[in-house]
């Protein structure tokens, strides 16, 4: 074992034992030796372990866990036969009421250079989560290999390049999980699959579950899900979020701070098929406007303005970035606007949209807290005040969150 950890001394192979300080984002457990940063995965907060160094990079190093020497009293059991080797999962081998608990303090410790601002006043709300972490996925996208005279099917492991095959998903709804094992058992269906090719498994109460290879079919062009609100069309190839029972709990914080602020126009940037475009209309909000590039997308937002007869609401076909200028401009006193971007955040120009408009509300939703904080850095820089941040777990026993921010300037 090393004594004096000396970045340039390390080797790969050399073992030490040590505190697991906290778990960081994405899961890894961080142990510090010295000055010396590692990361490990598969560990609990303040377990002590016998580790091993299995690779150097220039400003930390990663390692395995040899030998338990504490364990944490919150273990658990993981469902899967895959963890470890799949990395979709995090947290599989820790009870859910811990996951939560690090996943709240992985926001705080992301987001403490704009929660720590003076002005700021934020209030880190209570973690939203499901009773049953699992089962949860209304959407897995599997992929084929070719090995030798074999075909694999399943999940890409962290080379992102070797397929893991999988029998079963655990984070799968039901019906998902039942048709992957029925297509597995049709040896013919495995001729019609090609190296390289993706297998999509796709369920709606509405739709049962459905299956495609690359892109959906032409019938399949658009689904239905159901909402509290009621039945929503959906495009097949278009963004929906993987956790119907999350996304609602989304959607009632959305609704409730619509109510709360008695807003008297939304506007909706990256709208997708306009759920929240339909929510706010429903919640009572005079006008609602959204914005949306896909054209499938805006197709389906449409037509749910149109069925849940939102005559307040319409949809605009373009880019976020482009329309927030003068969207924003023309928008009366205490409009919000709600953006709920990819994971890249929102686009430069429409940071910069907001920043020089006169607005003075805004719900920001985001999958991403890095580029949630950069976001919030510049937009706390032009006069907003971050008011509440609440974690909404949309990815239990992943390494992901949803955020719901709301801000407000005078």
């Amino acid at each position: 074992m090393l004594g004096n950890w000396e970045r340039d001394d390390v080797k790969v192979g050399e073992r030490f034992k040590a505190e697991v300080q906290e778990v960081v984002f994405g899961g890894a457990g961080l142990v510090r030796l010295g000055a010396l940063v590692v990361f490990v995965e598969g560990v609990a907060p303040h377990e002590v372990i016998l580790g091993e160094i299995t690779q150097l990079k220039s400003d930390y190093c990663r390692a395995k866990v040899i030998e338990f020497l504490t364990k944490s009293p919150r273990r658990v059991e993981p469902l899967c036969r895959y963890f470890g080797r799949c990395p979709g999962c995090s947290y599989q081998h820790l009870d859910y009421s811990l996951e939560c608990e690090i996943k709240q303090e992985q926001l705080r410790h992301q987001l403490q250079g704009v929660l720590a601002a003076p002005g700021n006043e934020t209030v880190l709300q209570t973690p939203i989560g499901p009773a049953d972490p699992y089962h949860y996925r209304n959407k897995i996208v599997l992929h084929v290999q070719k090995r030798g005279g074999e075909t694999l099917l399943g999940y890409f492991g962290r080379d992102n390049t070797t397929v893991i095959d999988i029998e079963s998903c655990p984070l799968a709804a039901p019906a998902i999980d039942e048709k992957l094992r029925e297509l597995r058992a049709d040896r013919g269906f495995f001729h019609t699959l090609h190296d390289r090719m993706s297998l999509t498994l796709r369920h709606t109460a509405w739709n049962g579950a459905l299956y495609w290879r690359n892109q959906p079919p032409g019938r399949l062009s658009w689904l239905k899900e159901s909402l509290e609100a009621g039945t929503f069309a959906v495009p097949a190839g278009s963004f929906f979020q993987v956790n119907p029972a999350g996304g609602q709990a989304l959607l009632r914080e959305v609704s409730s701070w619509l109510k709360r602020l008695r807003v008297p126009q939304l506007i909706d940037a990256y709208c997708g098929a306009g759920v929240f475009t339909v929510t706010a209309a429903l919640a009572g909000v005079p006008e609602v406007i959204g914005v949306e590039l896909d054209a499938a997308a805006v197709a389906a937002a449409e037509y749910n303005l149109k069925q849940f007869q939102c005559a307040n609401g319409r949809v605009i076909a373009g880019d976020a970035g482009t329309w927030l200028p003068e969207l924003l401009k023309q928008a009366p006193a205490g409009a919000v606007l709600l953006v709920d971007p990819p994971r890249t955040g929102l686009a430069a120009r429409a940071v910069q949209a907001v920043m020089d408009s006169s607005l003075r509300g805004l719900l920001y939703i985001s999958c991403n807290p890095a580029t949630l904080y950069r976001d919030l850095r510049k937009l706390t820089s032009a006069g907003f005040r971050l008011r509440t941040v609440r974690l909404i777990d949309m990815f239990p026993r992943s390494a992901h969150f949803e955020v719901l921010t709301f801000l407000s300037r005078e």
